[in-house]
């Protein structure tokens, strides 16, 4: 049985969601039962922000814009923890998801009124590794679940790494972080 792992950085309220939701936005999003290889990485990613914006539509919320800026900040905390063999929400270096956004041009330079900062980090091996069992773990999880489903929140980086942060050799394991946010 593949392993799983969940980690959050802001913890809301929770909302409630069809389970037919979940279920009709895997038929709908490309990808969403592949399990990562290194040569699907932005295929997964695309489908899981697919998925993630599936159950936005489901809930009468806005989809998230992708953002570049965001996109690299998620790749790199997704590297981090490959490269550090660690599991968590800061980067290798100590910065936090708000730290790290701030600092870029996201963030303008450094201005920290009105900026709201999200983060959802997971992994898993084998079949769970899928954007579809990803999403879904967040959708059951009340602290990710009221992330992906903040209203504020309007856009969203999604990195996807082939690897375990453990450090050991598994096939199909996947490591994923999305950094939400608003200005």
């Amino acid at each position: 049985m593949g392993r799983r792992r969940l980690a959050t950085l802001l913890v809301m309220f929770t909302l409630s969601s069809p389970a037919s939701a979940l279920a009709a936005s895997h038929r709908d999003c490309r990808d969403a039962h592949v399990r990562p290889k290194r040569s699907n990485t932005h295929a997964i990613a695309a489908s899981t922000l697919c998925l993630i914006n599936s159950m936005r539509r489901a809930h009468g919320l806005p989809v998230l814009r992708s953002s570049r800026i965001l996109e690299s900040i998620a790749i790199g905390q997704t590297h981090d923890m490959l490269l550090g063999h660690y599991f968590g929400d800061n980067s290798l270096s100590g910065l936090s998801p708000f730290a790290r956004v701030l600092a870029s041009r996201y963030g303008r330079g450094g201005r920290r009124r009105g900026l709201l900062v999200a983060q959802n980090i997971a992994w898993a091996t084998g079949r769970e590794a899928t954007p579809a069992n990803i999403v879904r773990l967040w959708m059951q999880s009340p602290p990710h679940r009221a992330i992906l489903l903040t209203k504020r929140l309007r856009s969203i980086g999604v990195g996807v790494e082939v690897g375990s942060p453990e450090g050991r050799r598994t096939s199909f394991a996947g490591v994923y972080t999305v950094e939400l946010a608003a200005p």
